[in-house]
């Protein structure tokens, strides 16, 4: 429960000149910082718009369970599917958005909700 009343305190997001990084991302949406838009930073599913910076989500599982870059619209992705049993990924990058280090952690089988 701590943790849940820590995230809850949490900003929407956290941007410097060189990177943006949110739930979801930043689309063409007209209110993308609308926590309730479907088609907003927390829940946005889909290419994301170019904001001329570095984008880092989650949200959306990559396709082979591995950080996926998006040249076009300067969007990494990093959710690898840790819901699904797959790893939970992180980056380590520099504050003008170089890559250092993925981080990669095993999802233990009592993380993963079933329905």
């Amino acid at each position: 429960m701590p943790h849940l009343i820590w995230l809850a305190q949490r900003p929407l997001y956290w941007e410097n000149e060189a990177v943006f990084v949110s739930h979801a991302g930043l689309a063409n949406t007209p209110n993308p910082l609308d926590e309730d838009d479907q088609d907003g930073v927390l829940w946005r599913r889909g290419p994301l718009r170019n904001i001329g910076r570095l984008q880092i989500v989650g949200h959306t599982p990559t396709q082979d369970c591995r950080p996926a870059f998006d040249a076009a619209h300067q969007a990494l992705y990093l959710d690898t599917g840790a819901y699904m049993g797959n790893c939970l990924t992180g980056v380590k990058l520099t504050a003008d958005g170089e890559v250092l280090e993925y981080i990669a952690v095993d999802t233990h089988r009592t993380d993963i909700s079933f329905r």
